[in-house]
C-alpha cells in the first residue's frame, strides 16, 4: 500500500536475492524437535532420580535440590529457545526485519545468562555423585582433593560466564541495540574461550571416576557397570567439542540468525548428557524396587485367587510366607545408599 514503511532487513542480502519478510523459510523446526526431546529425556531422568532418592533411599539433600533447580532453568532455557523462532532464528538474516532482530538479540542474551547456572548445577550433582560413590573414605587422596578444586573452579568459571553476559554492555540495552552509545566486551571471544575451558572441564570430570575405579577393590562386573554409566559422559565431551567448533564458525559468520542453530541444539545435547550421567546411578535401585514390588503384587494376587478357590477351615489363616520372603526387611530401603554394590 502506498505510504507504508518499507521493512529494514538486519543484513544486506546477497546479490540477486530478494528479502522475504512475509513467509521466509526456516530450519528452526529442527531445533524445536531437539529441544523438546532433550527436555523430555531430562525431565524423565530427573523424575526417576528424585523418586529413587525421596521414596526408596529416603534421602533428599542439597544435590537433589540443585538438580531440580538445574532442570527448572533448562525448562526456561527451552521456552526461550523455542520462542526465538518468532524473531527470526533459523531464518537467513536478510529475511529478518531489524525490529525482530533486536528482540532476538535480547532473548539470546537471556539464554546465555541461563546457561551458566543451569550447567553448573548439573555438573555439581555429577561431581558430588562421584564423591559419594568413589571417594567416601578417601578424604585426603589426590582424587578427592582434585574433585574439590574442580567443584570450586567450575563455580567460579560459570559465575564469571554469567556475569560477563549480564554486563556484556553498559548500558545493557546496547546488547540488543548496537547503535546506542556505550561500551561492550567481545562476546565472541568470551564464547570461544569459555567453550574451550568447558571442554577441559568435561574431560576432567569424566576421567576422575575412571581414575578412581582403577584403585578400588571391586568385582570386574561392577567395574564395567560403573565405567559404562560414567562413560556416557564421554558423549558430553564430544558434544562440547562439536559446540566449540560451531562457536568458532559462528564468530566468523554474518548470517548469525541462520548459523546459530547448530550451536544452540548442540548446547542442549551437551546438557542432556550431563543430566543423564547424574541420573543413571539411580536406575539399578529403581529397577530393583519396581521388580520387588511387582513380585510382591503378583504373589499376593496368586495367594488371593488360591484362597478363594480352596476352602479353608474358619480358624485357618492363609500362608503369606512367600510374600514375606519377597518383601524388603524393615528399614532396608531407608538405609540404602549409593555405593558400588548397588550399581
Amino acid at each position: 500500500m502506498e505510504g507504508s514503511p518499507v521493512p529494514t532487513g538486519a543484513l544486506e542480502p546477497p546479490d540477486g536475492v530478494i528479502p522475504n519478510f512475509v513467509n521466509p523459510p526456516s530450519i528452526h523446526y529442527i531445533h524445536i524437535a531437539i529441544a523438546i526431546l532433550t527436555l523430555t529425556l531430562c525431565t524423565l531422568a530427573v523424575a526417576a532420580r528424585t523418586f529413587t532418592r525421596a521414596k526408596i533411599i529416603k534421602k533428599f539433600n542439597v544435590d537433589d535440590g540443585a538438580l531440580i533447580l538445574s532442570l527448572a532453568l533448562f525448562a526456561a532455557y527451552i521456552y526461550f529457545t523455542i520462542s526465538t523462532g518468532k524473531y527470526g532464528q533459523g531464518e537467513h538474516q536478510w529475511n529478518v526485519t531489524l525490529s525482530r532482530f533486536i528482540e532476538l538479540l535480547k532473548i539470546i542474551n537471556y539464554l546465555e545468562i541461563l546457561y551458566g547456572p543451569m550447567m553448573f548445577n548439573a555438573k555439581y550433582v555429577v561431581m558430588r555423585q562421584i564423591e559419594s560413590i568413589f571417594l567416601q573414605h578417601q578424604h585426603n587422596s589426590f582424587s578427592h582433593i582434585s574433585l574439590k578444586i574442580l567443584i570450586w573452579a567450575n563455580l567460579l568459571f560459570y559465575a564469571g560466564w554469567t556475569l560477563s553476559f549480564i554486563l556484556a554492555c553498559i548500558p545493557r540495552e546496547k546488547i540488543w541495540n548496537p547503535e546506542l552509545p556505550g561500551q561492550c566486551i567481545n562476546t565472541d571471544a568470551v564464547l570461544i574461550a569459555s567453550s574451550a575451558i568447558n571442554i577441559v572441564s568435561d574431560f576432567t570430570i569424566l576421567f576422575l571416576p575412571l581414575l578412581a575405579i582403577r584403585h578400588l577393590q571391586m568385582a570386574r562386573k561392577s567395574k564395567i557397570k560403573v565405567t559404562a554409566i560414567f562413560a556416557v559422559g564421554f558423549f558430553a565431551c564430544i558434544a562440547s567439542i562439536v559446540r566449540f567448533a560451531y562457536t568458532v564458525q559462528l564468530s566468523m559468520q554474518k548470517d548469525v540468525t541462520y548459523a546459530i542453530e547448530p550451536f544452540g541444539y548442540w548446547t542442549e545435547i551437551e546438557y542432556a548428557t550431563v543430566i543423564l550421567v547424574a541420573c543413571f546411578p539411580s536406575v539399578p535401585l529403581l529397577l530393583r524396587h519396581i521388580l520387588r514390588n511387582t513380585q510382591v503384587y503378583l504373589s499376593s494376587r496368586g495367594k488371593s485367587t488360591h484362597s478363594r478357590s480352596v476352602a479353608h477351615p474358619r480358624d485357618e489363616q492363609p500362608d503369606h510366607s512367600s510374600v514375606r520372603n519377597l518383601q524388603t526387611p524393615p528399614g532396608r530401603d531407608t538405609g540404602e545408599r549409593y555405593s558400588l554394590e548397588t550399581l
